[in-house]
């Protein structure tokens, strides 16, 4: 099972293609699963969708002793960040 996502970059994704490893701190977590070129008239800009599939089970969540409760904790989720790029889950 795969989960998939997608980052959306601002400038060049030169040498990134289709079936390129997606690597978390040297992890390989997934693979490139299409990459596209996106206008946006009104803005008059361009952004490029990177659409990944995550491999869940090579990304192992944190666990809390038994009793333990956070109100602000999240589940781990495919997205990074960056500057100039954003990802979210599909």
């Amino acid at each position: 099972m795969t989960l998939g996502a997608v980052c959306y970059f601002d400038g060049s994704v030169g040498g990134l293609s289709v079936g390129a490893p997606v690597c978390v701190s040297g992890v390989k977590v997934g693979t490139v699963a299409d990459v596209r070129l996106r206008y946006y008239s009104k803005a008059d800009e361009i952004k490029i969708p990177v659409f990944l599939e995550i491999e869940p089970e090579k990304i192992e969540r944190e666990r809390r002793p038994a009793g333990i409760r956070r109100k602000d904790s999240r589940c781990l989720s495919p997205g990074v960040s960056g500057p100039g790029w954003k990802c979210r889950a599909l």
